[in-house]
């Protein structure tokens, strides 16, 4: 009890709180268990009796980056495109790496090589879409983001994009037709 007293005074100095310490440690182990399943990912990879393809590689860089190891991405979805440099969903997929990590030049490339590729990868549009619009190009982003819902109708995000680029467009009735689509696909989560 005495060294609890010493460890809790000690960290008042701090101004550290023993819920903040349990929060801290709960996200180490949560971190620890996501490189886990990277590491795992790469000694399959490494493993000589296991067919390695560029679904292989896609798959291990999709892992890295959403375990936020962005480096180890871009390495796995690279050799994903060497093996296969007609592979559209890899070069999307960088792109989506490279757009988060502010990279917005090799992002639009790749993004153009996938869509070249693949004109109706919905993933590769969105983004582009997004890209359009945060760059204040409406129409261009409004012609991605309408491609991609053909592919995939029903996705919220998509039609909030679009009814975001709608807003920046001024057409607020094409806006608001998408604001109540994806309220009522989901009314519980606006």
């Amino acid at each position: 009890m005495k060294t609890t007293n010493k460890f809790t005074e000690w960290l008042g100095q701090f101004k550290i709180t023993p819920r903040a310490i349990t929060i801290t440690v709960t996200l180490l182990f949560i971190f620890s268990i996501l490189f886990s399943n990277v590491q795992a990912g790469l000694e399959t990879l490494n493993n000589k009796s296991t067919p390695v393809t560029a679904l292989t590689y896609l798959q291990a860089g999709t892992e890295a980056y959403r375990a936020g190891n962005s480096t180890l991405a871009i390495e796995n979805l690279n050799k994903a495109l060497e093996i296969n440099p007609e592979y559209a969903e890899a070069y999307a997929m960088r792109a989506q790496v490279y757009f988060k990590y502010n990279k917005q030049g090799l992002a639009t490339i790749d993004l153009n090589n996938a869509i070249k590729l693949k004109p109706t990868l919905a993933e590769a549009r969105s983004l582009r879409a997004q890209m359009s619009l945060n760059s204040g190009k409406a129409k261009e982003a409004l012609d991605d983001i309408n491609i991609a819902l053909q592919s995939a109708p029903q996705k919220p995000e998509y039609r909030t994009l679009r009814g975001s680029i709608n807003m920046a467009m001024n057409n607020v009735d094409a806006a608001l037709e998408d604001a109540t689509f994806v309220l009522e696909q989901n009314p519980q989560n606006p």
